[in-house]
């Protein structure tokens, strides 16, 4: 079923992809930004993967670490050539960045190393949700129908998602019976 759900939610990306317009054409810009954004979700796959098993051994703290120190020495020499430098009044905003960019990565390592990843992925496009309604908020970006009808499989899919945990809890509870974990006292 989380299979089903990751689906469903992904139908509601793709939907908001063309902005709801069904049957018009996608530009060629916005086919090479879908071709990005498809690639760049399956390396976050692979990346999410590793994450789900390496989170199981090694603490958040250690996960976020390398999840952000790695790509800045990768991406670092790039920077430095085609880069602008970052003025001292920007200071500010970039370690605010860099706090929840850590941030980010803590909370996920946190919840993929106590659920399967096939379960929080349809979470995870909730993302789209929270990107549209702070867009609309900080920079007044009306968000199109389209958005709005993605946004309801994105939901159902979670709530898929949601139900299914619920009902898998229900059901081992049902089954199972706890011992108890002393001994009882003896009269």
């Amino acid at each position: 079923m989380s299979f089903v759900a990751g689906l469903i939610g992904f139908v509601g990306v793709l939907i908001t992809l063309n902005g709801g317009q069904f049957g018009t054409s996608l530009t060629p810009d916005r086919l090479t930004g879908f071709g990005a954004v498809m690639v760049s979700a399956c390396l976050y796959a692979v990346s999410i993967v590793l994450l789900r098993k390496r989170a199981a051994q090694d603490g958040g703290f250690v996960i976020a670490l390398y999840a952000n120190v790695f790509p800045a020495i990768f991406i670092a020499p790039i920077a430095f050539i085609y880069g602008e430098p970052a003025s001292l009044s920007d200071a500010p905003v970039l370690l605010f960045a860099a706090f929840f960019g850590m941030l980010i990565w803590v909370l996920m390592t946190s919840a993929y190393a106590r659920a399967p990843a096939q379960r929080l992925a349809p979470v995870e496009y909730t993302a789209l949700l929270w990107s549209a309604l702070i867009g609309w908020y900080v920079f007044k970006e009306v968000p199109s129908v389209g958005l709005w009808i993605g946004a309801g499989f994105i939901v159902g899919a979670c709530l898929i998602v949601t139900w299914q945990d619920a009902r898998s809890n229900m059901l081992r509870g049902r089954a199972s019976v706890t011992l108890p974990t002393k001994p009882l006292p003896e009269d």
